[in-house]
């Protein structure tokens, strides 16, 4: 009789970061992100055009040589933000997890349908929705807490935090360095010494392994779908002598789908997916690793750019801002903005910030929500920028429009950066949270909504379908890791591991509610928000082609920025891994 041969400490250890694991290499310093002044284009100052109404004159002046074509300057602020959160010292029971909150309610949804009881959904006008403003935010917080610990504890925080932010400044020559060793640094890392290193590594590792891992996963992958055990437990052992989580990219990335396809077939995908999240990620070691990851990857920073400069041109004549941000996390998309706001000829704007996320698990499910909100007040205190956050923790589609208290006076922004693709889609919810999502933001009528997606195509129903896309998608990405960054660093295996390692386990190992990713195509994206009464609005030209001209100035000549019916994309070798686009609704 075949068994399931289940490798109990294989599976125990399952993505959970070990620094013990990294004493055989020697530590590497992280990348130092340096984004300089934003140096905006001179737009025409008209508003953001529709469609195919275009202000070309950035590329005009480059083509007609009279805007020099050296390398644009970053801005600095986020890697000041990311260093102001980094002096925090309350970081131990911080989780950093964005699948926390999906697989903890399919968890707890589970075992109340085992026991016959109706599933109690969280009500979103509780503890929930917090306020937090520079000038009442004492007062607000004695009203929300009545126990005075809590009450000591808030103090504490806001005191330490305005102290950090006097702090920063006087490590500025410390934690950023100039301009001109930032671009050598990056373009030797990236371009020339890391990928010779790799080529040479991958050639002697092609030397000692004549085997085809990714042959071996797919015919895993199927016999474990038609629940073969015996050839299923078979190609596992092959799968686990040739992979490695410290290999070659597709190595590692094998090390990742042997532990799905594990649990998929013993059955415990979802109850393991669970247990994964539940690790707590501090945010420093979160911070450091976005850090490098940013300085050899362009896709944030580049996403950031072209968002922040599109909202600020919207915003020179505007009183009042009110950005409604959808997966805010650690809101480091917003440093670099408050900043430029401050420096308007006429002063800054009064800027709003309503940060939307996941309940985290525990007894404050917006504690990480509350904490973004207080340290970009705290940013916005330093340069003068009048500021006001609410934190709303619950699931999307469960936001109601008055939930977000707009105002009539206010610029409306809408953005959400990568993070829609992992709303349940008509194929698990007949009611479809992602289209109800899309109209919320309809009914909201922003200005502009900035929509930032993971173009991918491995969202089937089917499971084989599924695993053939998502192994060709995510050897590309792994494959960026091993051009871009040293093999040995702690912060790469941290990305792999509790990043993308935890992506690929879930959707391997996990079907229906407990899947947590399901991209679609930006072109499916276009389809879905049309449908839900929306119109795609053209980007400058000049604001592309500012971007390619950093990525190739600073990044790997691999990565790519193009631009496909207003929406710009990014990728690597051909393979397009984002899509950036705007939109209004009708």
């Amino acid at each position: 009789m075949n068994s399931v041969l289940v490798d109990h400490e294989f599976m125990n250890n399952i993505f959970k970061f070990n620094p013990e694991l990294l004493l055989n290499f020697s530590k590497n310093q992280t990348f130092e992100e340096t984004f300089q002044n934003l140096d905006l284009v001179n737009f025409n100052q008209n508003e953001l055009c529709d469609g195919s109404d275009r202000i070309p004159d950035f590329a005009e002046q480059i083509e007609n040589n009279n805007i020099s074509p050296e390398i644009p300057d970053f801005p600095d602020d986020c890697l000041k933000f990311i260093s102001d959160i980094l002096l925090e010292e309350d970081f131990d029971d911080n989780s950093c997890s964005t699948q926390d909150y999906n697989a903890l309610q399919a968890t707890e949804k589970s075992l109340y349908d085992a026991l016959g009881a109706q599933y109690p959904y969280p009500n979103p006008t509780s503890e929930e929705h917090k306020q937090i403003t520079l000038k009442s935010r004492k007062k607000s917080r004695q009203r929300d807490e009545g126990d005075d610990d809590k009450g000591r504890i808030s103090k504490i925080q806001a005191t330490s935090n305005n102290e950090d932010y006097d702090e920063m400044e006087k490590y500025d020559d410390v934690l950023l360095c100039s301009e001109y060793e930032f671009n050598k640094f990056t373009q030797v890392n990236t371009r020339d010494g890391l990928n010779k290193s790799s080529r040479v590594k991958k050639q002697s590792s092609t030397k000692h392994d004549e085997v085809d891992l990714r042959v071996l996963l797919t015919q895993c992958a199927q016999a474990v779908s038609t629940f073969d055990l015996r050839t299923s437990n078979e190609l596992l052992k092959k799968i686990r002598h040739h992979a490695s989580p410290y290999g070659d990219s597709l190595q590692r990335l094998a090390h990742h789908m042997a532990y799905g396809l594990e649990a998929r077939l013993a059955g415990t995908g979802p109850t393991i997916s669970a247990n994964i999240v539940d690790v707590k990620i501090s945010t420093p070691d979160f911070l450091k690793a976005y850090k490098m990851y940013v300085s050899a990857i362009p896709f944030k920073r580049m996403s950031f750019f072209v968002a922040n400069t599109t909202i600020l041109k919207l915003a020179e004549k505007a009183k009042k801002i009110h950005i409604i941000d959808f997966g805010i996390f650690l809101g480091l998309q917003w440093p670099c903005l408050i900043k430029r706001l401050s420096q308007f000829s006429n002063g800054p704007p009064s800027l709003r910030i309503t940060g939307i996320d996941y309940p985290q698990q525990g007894f404050r499910p917006a504690e990480r929500i509350d904490a973004t909100g207080r340290r970009l007040a705290g940013y916005s205190e330093r340069f003068g920028v009048p500021f006001r956050y609410a934190g709303i923790a619950d699931k999307w589609e469960n936001i109601k429009i008055n939930d977000l208290n707009l105002e009539s006076d206010e610029l409306v922004i809408v953005n959400c950066m990568y993070r829609s693709g992992t709303l349940l889609d008509e194929t698990v919810d007949p009611n479809s949270p992602r289209d109800t999502f899309l109209k919320l933001v309809q009914d909201i009528k922003p200005k502009l909504f900035v929509h930032g997606v993971i173009n991918g195509t491995f969202n089937a129903p089917f499971f084989i379908t599924r695993f053939r896309e998502a192994l060709f998608h995510y050897s590309s990405i792994f494959e960026v890791f091993d051009a871009t960054l040293p093999r040995e660093s702690h912060e790469r295996l941290f990305i792999e591991s509790e990043g993308y390692g935890k992506e690929v386990y879930n959707l391997v190992a996990c079907e229906g509610v407990e899947r947590v990713q399901r991209p679609e195509s930006y072109k499916q994206w276009r389809v879905r928000q049309t449908r839900a009464g929306m119109r795609q609005v053209g980007f400058d030209k000049g604001i592309v082609s500012r971007a390619k001209v950093m990525v190739k100035g600073n990044y790997h000549s691999d990565f790519l920025v193009d631009e496909d019916r207003h929406w710009m994309l990014q990728g690597w070798k051909g393979r397009i891994f984002c899509a950036l686009s705007f939109w209004r609704p009708f």
